[in-house]
């Protein structure tokens, strides 16, 4: 739960007062159609091997929200998927990554990790960390901040 409620006691009665508090969710995408909304606090999505999938719409919302994606296989961003307002963006497979998030709104934070070849495009207002045993010549990242 995003935020801190208001507790007040008397000798015959307790309240809770949540006014104004936002609650911040968890949701997990399926391996279906998926369209997930967030909502004013910091929300987290994820998506675990063969969760994230074609026509799958993701958006956080307002707040500081955050998507994994954990893949046993390459990942590569699903045809007409779309991602939006999600802050900080989590792409680990145990085989390769290719991303382009260049024309997601909103992605201030990227991070790549895998144990073969990334080819990573972000905007430039975004921070790109690339982990992974990996040579050069398998490495490419376009764009993303300074």
């Amino acid at each position: 739960m995003g935020g801190v409620g208001r507790f007040s006691q008397s000798k015959s009665s307790a309240v809770l007062d949540f006014t104004g508090m936002a609650d911040c969710f968890s949701r997990t995408l399926t391996t279906g159609v998926d369209t997930k909304v967030g909502t004013s606090a910091d929300d987290s999505f994820t998506a675990t091997p063969g969760q994230w999938s074609a026509l799958d719409s993701i958006d956080g919302g307002a707040g500081t929200d955050s998507f994994a994606v954990a893949e046993t296989s390459a990942i590569t961003i699903p045809v007409s998927s779309t991602v939006a307002n999600i802050e900080h963006i989590t792409l680990t497979s145990t085989s390769s990554v290719t991303a382009d998030t260049s024309t997601w709104s909103g992605v201030s934070k990227l991070i790549t990790s895998s144990v073969g070849a990334q080819a990573i495009t972000a905007a430039t207002t975004t921070d790109v960390t690339a982990v992974g045993v990996i040579t050069a010549s398998a490495f490419a990242v376009s764009g993303g901040k300074d």
